[in-house]
């Protein structure tokens, strides 16, 4: 648990609110991190 005093009937509510956060922030570095590698274009990784 997280956060113990809002008790047990609460506890998933936290819980799942925790892992929605988690896994949008994941979900948006993953974004972030795609754009960052596909902007410079075709010829940035494979110069000659």
């Amino acid at each position: 648990m997280i956060l113990p005093e809002l008790g047990k009937e609460r506890g998933y509510i936290i819980d799942t609110l925790f892992t929605f956060v988690f896994l949008t922030f994941v979900l948006f570095l993953r974004i972030i991190t795609f754009y960052a590698t596909q902007l410079p274009g075709p010829n940035y990784h494979c110069r000659e």
